[in-house]
């Protein structure tokens, strides 16, 4: 049963992208990949996994362009 949020490193299973380019993604200063952080904020990021397959198409998509 896949979940709806994915930590980092399951986002690098389910993508086969690396971990830096992932979090290159999420510390992008102008168009992060969005995210949650538990706790006050220094806890597990957690990416929702349909907002992680729409941002990976598009960025694949301006590369294409």
């Amino acid at each position: 049963m896949q979940t709806l949020f994915m930590s980092i490193e399951e986002a690098v299973e389910h993508s086969g992208l690396s971990r830096t380019q992932i979090e290159k993604w999420l510390n992008d200063p102008i168009d992060p990949l969005p995210h949650i952080k538990t706790g006050d904020g220094r806890g597990v990021t957690r990416i929702h996994r349909a907002e992680f397959d729409a941002y990976a198409a598009r960025k694949a998509r301006e590369v294409k362009a």
